[in-house]
C-alpha cells in the first residue's frame, strides 16, 4: 500500500487528543533568537539561504516543559543568498526538538515530501540552524527541482 508518511499536523492532532494537557502558543522571535527584520538567513557552509517571513512557528509544549516547535507554511529555500529573478521555497510541515543545547530532532515535511534529521548545531542559533540543515538536506535529497518556483517581474 503506498500512503503517505504521517505529517506533523496529524501527529498534533493524535497528540492533543490523547495528552489534553498539551498547550500550543505562537512563538516569539525572542524565544527562538530570531532577529524580527531579517528576511533571509544564509549558510556559506551549506551553501543554503532560507526565509521565514510566511511561515507560522508555533510551541507545543506541557506542563512539565517539554517542548517541539511547529513550523508550517512557505519557507522560501535557495542556493543563493539573493536571487532577484525568483523566488523558491517549499511548504513545510515540520516538528523540530530541541534535545540539548547542540541537538536537534527534526520530522516533517517539505512539499509532501518526508524530511527526517538528527544533527549538531550552533547553540546560539540553534533554530535557524536546524532550519538551514533541513532546507540542505531537502535539496540533496530531492533537488532544486521539487522547489515551488515564482518568477518576479
Amino acid at each position: 500500500m503506498n500512503e503517505r508518511p504521517s505529517i506533523p499536523s496529524k501527529i498534533i492532532a493524535r497528540l492533543l487528543e490523547t495528552y489534553p494537557n498539551l498547550k500550543i502558543d505562537e512563538v516569539t522571535h525572542e524565544e527562538l533568537n530570531l532577529d524580527a527584520l531579517a528576511d533571509r538567513y544564509f549558510s556559506p557552509e551549506l551553501k543554503v539561504s532560507i526565509g521565514l517571513k510566511e511561515a507560522k512557528i508555533l510551541k507545543v509544549y506541557d506542563d512539565e516543559g517539554q517542548t517541539a516547535y511547529w513550523v508550517r507554511g512557505f519557507i522560501s529555500i535557495s542556493t543563493k543568498m539573493l536571487d532577484r529573478k525568483k523566488e523558491s521555497g517549499a511548504i513545510a510541515d515540520l516538528m523540530v526538538i530541541r534535545l540539548a543545547p547542540a541537538k536537534v530532532f527534526l520530522r516533517g515535511v517539505f512539499n509532501e515530501k518526508p524530511v527526517m534529521a538528527y544533527f549538531d548545531v550552533e547553540p546560539s542559533e540553534w533554530f535557524i540552524d536546524a532550519l538551514l540543515h533541513a532546507a540542505r538536506i531537502y535539496l540533496n535529497t530531492y533537488g532544486e527541482k521539487d522547489l515551488i518556483v515564482f518568477w518576479k517581474e
